[in-house]
């Protein structure tokens, strides 16, 4: 791949270094829409084997069931 001055990634990182790359785009932000608080998790599994002894259809199905419970925010109030 080429960048609009034909040169190629790895020319590009060795005159510019990535901190430098990063800190000229305005530097590096954290991504708040993903943090929140966990208060509590369950996760449950069951597994099933199916097939029988000499057959090629053999394997298995399984569920997998987590619950994330967060503690409860803030909401703004749309009335107003």
């Amino acid at each position: 791949m080429r960048t609009p001055t034909g040169l190629g990634p790895q020319q590009v990182y060795a005159q510019f270094p990535l901190a430098q790359l990063i800190q000229a785009a305005g530097g590096a932000k954290p991504n708040l829409g993903t943090a929140y608080d966990i208060k509590k998790t369950l996760t449950r599994y069951a597994r099933l084997d199916f097939g029988a002894e000499h057959s090629p259809f053999t394997g298995n199905i399984g569920l997998r069931v987590v619950k994330t419970m967060r503690p409860p925010m803030a909401t703004p109030d749309l009335d107003n």
